[in-house]
């Protein structure tokens, strides 16, 4: 799973809901290639409206 920062509001056709900016998603890589997809046949360019946000690959537990 993808997790993503939208930094342009817009409509998710498949999950019937407003993402507005700031909001973080998480979507399938498969998701994500079709929603870049469809937004290039926009002209739109993916990374104008999401962020990927990156997570650190050491997921140690903090120290009490």
């Amino acid at each position: 799973m993808l997790k993503l920062q939208v930094k342009k509001a817009f409509y998710d056709w498949q999950d019937n809901i407003l993402r507005q900016a700031g909001e973080v998603i998480e979507m399938t890589q498969v998701r994500y290639d079709e929603f870049t997809q469809n937004l290039a046949k926009q002209g739109v360019d993916v990374d104008d409206i999401v962020a990927i946000v990156k997570e650190p690959k050491n997921k140690e537990t903090p120290a009490k």
